[in-house]
């Protein structure tokens, strides 16, 4: 990853990104452990993710504030979470587990039964529970990533959580 930032000419963009990378790397592979359960996968998903944060490094003011370390584990969840649907479609079947710990106000049966029913909501829904109750965001915060008003977070969360809590009473969850 080192050698793919050393490339890059742009000095301020190539700081950003060794100060992330420095920085966050290592919480970033967590995350994405913790999703995969498996270290390739895991690697493969911080270097996508290091992708992707150079695709949008002009959105990273400050690459040591809180935001881009936000930033950077919610886009190392997505591509954990991408890796792990095309895992899933070549029939592995070992779902993760606790991945998303912070839902401990809804009783519930397991980790995996939950974990999936959110990978099942939309991209806006689940970014916004992943921002609000992984990485403890508020919702100016959220608002903040998400592009939209601090009323609109806190609406989004809302109906969030009320779409996941239908889906897992339907499916018997909770």
């Amino acid at each position: 990853m080192l050698l793919f930032i050393a490339t890059i000419e742009d000095d301020e963009i190539r700081s950003k990104l060794e100060t992330i990378y420095n920085r966050y790397s290592k919480a970033m592979y967590s995350h994405a452990f913790n999703i995969l359960k498996n270290t390739s996968d895991a690697e493969d998903a911080v270097q996508e993710a290091f992708v992707r944060l150079f695709k949008n490094v002009n959105t990273v003011k400050d690459p040591d504030s809180r935001e881009t370390k936000s930033f950077a584990l919610v886009i190392t969840g997505n591509c954990a979470i991408d890796i792990y649907r095309k895992r899933k479609r070549m029939n592995e079947t070992q779902l993760f587990e606790d991945s998303f710990p912070v839902f401990d106000s809804i009783e519930y049966k397991g980790t995996n039964q939950v974990a999936a029913e959110i990978l099942k909501l939309n991209e806006r829904y689940r970014n916004a529970l992943l921002l609000r109750y992984v990485y403890g965001l508020d919702y100016t915060e959220v608002a903040h990533h998400m592009d939209i008003s601090a009323v609109n977070a806190r609406k989004l969360v809302q109906r969030a959580r009320e779409k996941l809590e239908e889906s897992c009473r339907e499916r018997g969850i909770i």
